[in-house]
């Protein structure tokens, strides 16, 4: 009887964890970019890793400068701890934010924001200027910006927000799910759904997991 009750419990984490893998809506499917930075702590008797972040926004201009704060906080106090991200200053940062003073042409003219990631060799998630997946990349990134369109200033605040924690779930290794899934990585139109500036259930699900 207690060989039977192992083997159906095995059987369960087994199938969750199934599930958990083929919902996750990975940034480039089949290359399953994750942050680098992986730490843990220790909690309810388990060990739980996170990604921790460090983050500059001093590059944002005036128009999207307001959300910075709030947008890091999002993934700190909404990931079920699978993602710690906190502010630091030039050269000790991680992930740098950014406006271009004049939004490349050879990306989208609707795109409001593009986030480049980047592994220990520099070699970037996609191309920058084609936005075809990079097969070099390694999936441990190291370093990312996020660039946003000075063409999208004018944006609500809340919209401004959804965005940039929008392309901090990228840096985490998320991509955009179904256009059914409720969730912060939600592409085309702005959601409509109660809290939709944080990130959502089924976006602390991928990230247990990825950082399990």
């Amino acid at each position: 009887m207690k060989k039977s009750v192992i083997i159906l419990v095995v059987i369960i984490v087994t199938l969750l964890n199934f599930v958990l893998q083929t919902s996750a809506h990975e940034f480039a499917p089949g290359v399953p970019h994750r942050w680098n930075d992986v730490r843990y702590t220790y909690s309810g008797g388990m060990y739980h890793h996170y990604a921790y972040v460090l983050t500059n926004g001093s590059n944002l201009d005036s128009n999207w400068s307001g959300n910075y704060y709030n947008s890091i906080n999002n993934w700190t106090n909404n990931s079920s701890l699978r993602a710690y991200v906190q502010n630091a200053a030039v050269g000790s940062s991680k992930v740098d934010y950014y406006t271009y003073t004049t939004w490349p042409s050879y990306w989208p003219s609707n795109v409001i924001a593009r986030t480049l990631g980047y592994d220990a060799n520099g070699n970037c998630w996609i191309d920058p200027v084609t936005g075809v997946t990079n097969t070099n990349c390694g999936v441990n990134i190291t370093y990312a910006s996020v660039n946003t369109n000075p063409n999208f200033g004018t944006i609500s605040s809340d919209q401004k927000l959804y965005i940039l924690t929008h392309e901090l779930g990228h840096v985490l290794g998320l991509g955009h799910p179904s256009s059914t899934d409720v969730s912060i990585m939600h592409t085309g139109d702005f959601p409509s759904w109660n809290n939709w500036t944080l990130p959502q259930a089924h976006d602390r699900s991928d990230l247990i997991g990825f950082y399990p």
